[in-house]
């Protein structure tokens, strides 16, 4: 029997990888290496279609939950090392700074150590 669980940021953040894994293209992330010194890893996508795509995602998940559920989701996304999923975390909060505070700037900290490129 199934049950109707509802999602976490941790499987929030997993069906948005799908999404990315889906949505690149291959010769778009063999590509984009030569904007980078050192290797990355990447789904393929052009930011702009990123951008749009997360966009939309971060409207259904704030119609569902509240700011902090969508940066636990960002958090999620950004332990990954995959570049389109660190781009996603920071889409995902991209012109909602105003509502942040001291303590989400704290996490936003805790990321640089995450940053490869």
């Amino acid at each position: 029997m199934l049950t109707n669980r509802k999602p976490t940021a941790a499987t929030t953040a997993e069906e948005i990888r799908r999404m990315l894994k889906t949505g690149g293209s291959a010769e778009h992330a063999q590509a984009a290496q030569r904007f980078f010194k050192e290797a990355i890893k990447s789904y393929g996508w052009r930011t702009g279609d990123l951008r749009r795509a997360v966009v939309r995602k971060r409207h259904e998940i704030l119609k569902q939950f509240d700011l902090e559920f969508l940066l636990q989701v960002a958090d999620n996304l950004f332990t990954g090392n995959i570049n389109e999923e660190k781009n996603t975390a920071i889409f995902l909060l991209e012109d909602l700074t105003d509502k942040l505070d001291d303590p989400e700037f704290s996490l936003f900290k805790s990321w640089l150590s995450r940053i490869s490129n």
